[in-house]
């Protein structure tokens, strides 16, 4: 496999997206639209509908830059990505708990492949838990008084995204999503961009207006969805 993924892996300092390969993968995706489908959620998150968001967010930052069209489909319907997250004891890739994510490369074995380890704690925004809001969570007892840390599904899956349709790491550049490391970035860089414009081409548009309102849109879902998660647990 060692050739063909890239792994997020856990850091001390937050998500150090480590990859697998040196050398910048050529292929890319031989199709306009792309589909997807999630076909396993994580227990953390017990509304699907902020999972649904997430990978949503995820594919249109890339979408709305690059000449491509991303489709979410039924887990019954053929599809390009297939997006879960998994035991370890489900998946034999995820040998520990700092191995928290991985994604196929395009034109290989494992193209349109996105795992999420869902023996981590995982949640929106990655911020920590109270004692009292992780069992609330998961369900399973905790130390009174102590915080549980949590990652980022949202930044983990636009950045694995992005090795899925071709890019790699971007080890010069702290504000790029594909940089090896967690830094919350919501959009592409012109640095992230490049790589997958010449595989695909720049999306036209007409009105830039246009561009910079779905921006914004997105950025105050982002903060609108970061809350909604949190109102059923203990404040």
């Amino acid at each position: 496999m060692n050739d063909v993924v890239c792994v997020a892996k856990a850091s001390t300092n937050g998500i150090a997206f480590q990859g697998l390969v040196s050398d910048p993968i050529p292929n890319k995706w031989d199709k306009k639209t792309i589909t997807y489908c999630i076909a396993r959620g994580s227990n953390d998150i017990k509304d699907d509908n902020i999972e649904k968001w997430m990978i949503n967010l995820a594919f249109t930052s890339w979408s709305i830059d690059l000449d491509l069209k991303f489709e979410k489909v039924r887990v019954d319907q053929p599809h390009d990505f297939d997006i879960r997250w998994v035991t370890k004891a489900e998946d034999p890739y995820f040998t520990s708990d700092s191995i928290l994510a991985y994604c196929g490369y395009p034109q290989t074995k494992y193209q349109g492949i996105l795992r999420f380890n869902d023996d981590v704690i995982w949640t929106p925004d990655g911020s920590s838990l109270t004692s009292e809001q992780f069992t609330a969570l998961t369900g399973r007892p905790s130390v009174k008084g102590s915080t549980y840390k949590t990652y980022n599904a949202n930044q983990t899956a636009r950045h694995e995204l992005g090795h899925g349709l071709g890019a790699v790491h971007m080890e010069n550049c702290p504000e790029c999503i594909m940089y090896p490391y967690y830094n919350n970035t919501l959009f592409p860089t012109n640095r992230d961009l490049e790589q997958l414009t010449k595989k695909y081409g720049s999306k036209v548009y007409k009105n830039l207006t246009f561009k910079d309102n779905i921006r914004k849109i997105i950025q105050r879902q982002t903060l609108d969805w970061k809350n909604k998660w949190k109102l059923n647990l203990p404040q």
